[in-house]
């Protein structure tokens, strides 16, 4: 993995290093605003170097895709805080996990945990019911819909 540097003394002291989780959407907005503020220069001309945390992300865990939240669960990072959208949330998980993904003695999940309840079951499945047109009695039929089963039909 590369070995990241945030301080570059033998020029100004300074090393404009941009992290951003999903880098390649963010960049063009990033230069959109730039660009609508009049401002005369973009990203890569502001900053030495611009990171996808994602693309660390999805080569660390040898996955073709992956959000910000699954990353971060995998790391033990809280997301609880994420109820609707926050870009300076989203910053601050992002540099959670930077650190985090750089750090080869910390071990993430091989999986992501799951976050939704599984909601119980409220009622139990019935076999449909046929009304019979000539006496107007309903019968029930058992779970079996195929007509050559010796149960199809079966009252149950």
């Amino acid at each position: 993995m590369t070995k990241y540097v945030f301080l570059d003394t033998e020029t100004t002291g300074l090393y404009h290093h941009l992290v951003i989780f999903k880098a390649e959407f963010d960049l063009k907005f990033l230069n959109a605003e730039l660009n609508r503020l009049n401002y005369p220069s973009t990203v890569s001309d502001i900053c030495a170097e611009v990171t996808c945390a994602m693309a660390l992300a999805k080569e660390k865990f040898g996955v073709k895709r992956i959000s910000q939240g699954a990353a971060c669960l995998r790391y033990g990072i809280d997301i609880s805080a994420r109820i609707k959208h926050s870009a300076e949330l989203d910053a601050s998980l992002c540099a959670q996990l930077f650190y985090k993904l750089l750090d080869d003695t910390v071990v993430p999940l091989k999986s992501t945990p799951q976050q939704n309840k599984h909601a119980p079951t409220k009622a139990i499945s019935i076999p449909k019911a046929f009304k019979n047109k000539e006496t107007g009695s309903y019968t029930q039929l058992n779970f079996c819909k195929k007509t050559e089963c010796e149960n199809f039909g079966v009252v149950a």
